[in-house]
């Protein structure tokens, strides 16, 4: 997938050809003048110099995006990038007040875990991650004033988050 080689006539600029090389796994940034330098050229700029030239394709390996959606929402809460060849591992957990994160499904709505933390994406492809939560149950503290009396006349209660423990009440 080269191009082929363009003559430059002396005193006159030279469009650089708009076909570009493929490589697999990697993403094609443009020329440089030297085998492991930076991006001088684009496909489609100007060669100005009145001199011969070697040009070296300069590639990026390819990134597929994960994105990381809570469920809730349709924006997604966390980006990141997987590299082309290289294995990924899901270390981000989030966390929600009232919900325990179960793993990640890769259907919006499903309760089906594909993906838990510590688990490797190996495709190389873009990944959308839905957290899957188990809603935490809730317990109400009442307080009895035992022969009090308060200033207000109304009673209250209050929520507690119970986590993955035991919660003694004294």
């Amino acid at each position: 997938g080269a191009p082929s080689k363009q003559t430059k006539i002396e005193g006159t600029d030279l469009t650089l050809t708009s076909v570009t090389p493929t490589r697999t796994g990697y993403d094609f940034m443009g020329w440089s003048t030297s085998s492991s330098g930076s991006v001088e050229y684009r496909p489609g700029s100007k060669y100005t110099r009145d001199s011969s030239i070697n040009l070296y394709a300069v590639w990026e390996l390819k990134k597929f995006s994960v994105y990381y959606y809570d469920s809730f929402s349709s924006s997604h809460i966390k980006l990141d990038n997987k590299s082309y060849g290289i294995n990924y591992t899901l270390s981000y957990e989030p966390e929600k007040y009232g919900y325990k994160f179960l793993g990640w499904t890769t259907t919006s709505g499903s309760t089906h875990i594909n993906y838990e933390t510590g688990d490797i994406l190996t495709d190389n492809c873009e990944y959308r991650l839905y957290a899957v939560w188990e809603k935490l149950p809730t317990y109400e503290v009442r307080y009895n004033l035992n022969g009090g009396y308060s200033s207000s006349s109304t009673s209250f209660s209050t929520q507690i988050k119970v986590h993955d423990y035991d919660l003694d009440l004294l």
